[in-house]
Parts: structure tokens; sequence; C-alpha cells
């Protein structure tokens, strides 16, 4: 005795009950995803705040804290300067005109030194270095003028 096309083999196989036990099964799945989120968060913030602890010289992060340009992080710094064409007319109320001088672009390095821990390992003190690390290839040098009240 087979089963002839159409017909079911049990009470539980009518297209109402798979529909009930699809939509069950999905409440249950997105139940559970909704209850996780706050587990996986706490987990994620754990873990980013264990391995991110900058604690002492030894931490796995302090190299990177330390000199972040050693590892590939640029500081990409970009600057224009606006001439003013017309500062006599200026003066007499005309509208101002403006030259755009640049960009001046060049990648600055922060490097920390002089770096003293307190006592327990929980606060640091350090200096930092910033400089051009490399010039745009047509950098110009550019005088300004030191302003000297008398």
């Amino acid at each position: 005795m087979g089963l002839s096309t159409g017909s079911r083999c049990c009470r539980c196989c009518t297209p109402k009950c798979g529909a009930i036990s699809v939509g069950v099964v999905g409440l249950l799945l997105l139940g559970l995803g909704i209850a996780s989120i706050p587990l996986i968060h706490y987990l994620v913030r754990e873990n980013i705040a264990s391995d991110l602890q900058l604690t002492s010289s030894s931490s796995s992060i302090y190299d990177v804290w330390q000199d972040p340009e050693g590892q590939d992080a640029h500081t990409y710094m970009q600057y224009h300067i606006f001439n003013i064409t017309n500062h006599e007319d200026i003066i007499k109320g005309a509208k101002p005109n403006v030259e755009l001088i640049g960009p001046f672009s060049y990648d600055e390095r922060h490097v920390k030194h002089d770096i003293h821990w307190n006592s327990d390992q929980t606060v640091v003190h350090y200096k930092v270095i910033s400089c051009p690390s490399s010039l745009h290839p047509l950098f110009p040098r550019i005088a300004f003028p030191v302003l000297v009240s008398s």
C-alpha cells in the first residue's frame, strides 16, 4: 500500500500545520537572537577592554600606542592658504579678492617619548614629538613674518 498523490501520511502534515510549525520555529529563533544581543555585546566589550588596555610598557598594544606611524598608520595633513590680492581696495570698503595657494600636503608623525608610569601603572605621562615624516615633492618654503609690538 503506497500513498497516492495528494494524500497525507498523518494528520499533522497539512499545509496549515506546516505553516504553524515554521512560524513557531521562526519565533523561537527570533527570541533566541534578541536574547543573545546583550550577551554578545558584553563579550565583545570585555574582549576589547582586555586586549586594548594600556597597562604598562609590556602591553600588547604599547608599541602601536607609542609610535602609530611605525605601524603604518599615517596622519595625512593638507593645508590651503588664501592670499588677499586687493588689500588696498579692502581698506576702502571693497569686497576681498582671494587667491588659493596650495594645497600643502605631508604626512605628520607623532611619536611619544619620555614616557613615565606612576607607581601602580595606572597613569602615564609623556611628551609628543610631531614632525612631517615625508614632505610633498613640491613643498615650498614659506617664511612667516614675526610681528613684534613695542
